[in-house]
């Protein structure tokens, strides 16, 4: 059987216009934005965002509670092949699905990173929630220094990514890790609104510290 007519020339012709995309995006000034240049608006209606929404904290993963929902999961999967960062750090571990499903990525994609996972109360943490690649942390986020010394995170190799979905002290985290971050690294801040999607605070506190975003 010929092979050089698997695909209809349409696909073939969708392909080479994707790539083609997939390379400018790449290579533009305009990959990466200040938050306050960036186009505040959706191809979602407010209904559709909030069965998104509400949708997350139905996901699980290897029957643990992962909280992601379906644009997040994507967009995390892209960014863990493309960045390959050598330490992901989580603030905000509830039950630990999350940092489980992004430590078996890792692993999945062949990737030497470690995924480290912070919360005040392990109370909730499904004892489920192991991989070797995984290590949580008990720590309180108003005290962060005092889990993540600078001594520590001065050993963690980078590139880093770190994702902030806890919301509580964010301006002083988000200023702490600035500290130890370099160019390349990612700080990704978690925040969904189900009832009111447009509010867009965390964005707010992000764009006064002069972080920028990325379009992926």
């Amino acid at each position: 059987m010929a092979t050089d007519n698997l695909f209809p020339e349409c696909y073939v012709d969708y392909e080479a216009k994707r790539q083609q995309k997939l390379m400018s995006i790449d290579k533009s000034p305009d990959r990466f934005q200040a938050i306050e240049k960036r186009d505040n608006s959706t191809v979602f209606s407010t209904d559709a965002l909030k069965a998104m929404f509400y949708g997350k904290y139905q996901t699980n993963w290897k029957g643990i509670e992962r909280m992601k929902g379906c644009t997040e999961i994507t967009i995390y999967e892209e960014l863990l092949w493309d960045l390959k960062p050598k330490t992901l750090i989580e603030i905000g571990s509830y039950k630990g699905g999350s940092a489980l499903w992004l430590a078996d990525m890792m692993t999945c994609f062949n990737l030497s990173g470690h995924m480290y996972s912070l919360d005040k109360d392990h109370t909730y943490l499904d004892p489920k929630a192991v991989a070797p690649n995984l290590t949580f942390i008990q720590g309180d986020v108003f005290e962060i220094e005092k889990s993540l010394t600078p001594e520590i995170l001065e050993k963690f190799p980078h590139p880093w990514l770190i994702m902030e979905d806890a919301h509580f002290n964010l301006l002083n985290v988000l200023n702490y890790f600035h500290r130890f971050m370099l160019t390349g690294d990612y700080f990704i801040v978690e925040d969904t609104n189900h009832k009111i999607p447009s509010k867009m605070g965390v964005l707010y506190i992000v764009c006064y510290i002069g972080y920028g975003i990325v379009w992926h």
